[in-house]
């Protein structure tokens, strides 16, 4: 059996990526997020916290950096699952971190047909869950 973090773990850690500054991987679900936290390529951090307004998603993202003492300058974030562009959470992250990029699923999926509603990102943390 695999924990719910594997998966992300794996992603971060990706030598596909070779992150040589800060990245903060945040999937959004309905009441609580999972950050985690790479700097220099080392993860630092994964946890799982309650939100439940755009602000709370801020607060976590701003509390993690300050604690590592990274600068939000420096730090890309990837954001994945329930989030939409023009509303109030991507607002207030947009405000403080520059760097912002999503996580896409994959073209070649078996049933991204289905979804094509949906932007590509929103489902990512749960197709993630069974890769």
């Amino acid at each position: 059996t695999r924990h719910s973090f594997s998966n992300i773990i794996a992603d971060v850690l990706s030598p596909a990526r070779a992150y040589n500054h800060t990245l903060l991987k945040v999937q959004i679900y309905y009441k609580e997020i999972t950050i985690a936290l790479v700097h220099n390529e080392k993860l630092l951090l994964i946890q799982t916290y309650q939100q439940n307004t755009p602000e709370d998603v801020l607060y976590y993202l701003l509390n993690i950096l300050q604690q590592y003492n990274l600068p939000t300058e420096e730090a890309t974030v990837e954001l994945s699952g329930n989030i939409e562009i023009k509303t109030p959470l991507y607002d207030n992250i947009k405000k403080v971190f520059p760097k912002i990029t999503f996580d896409n699923l994959e073209d070649d999926l078996v049933f991204a047909a289905d979804f094509a509603d949906y932007p590509k990102h929103y489902l990512t943390p749960y197709f993630n869950l069974i890769k």
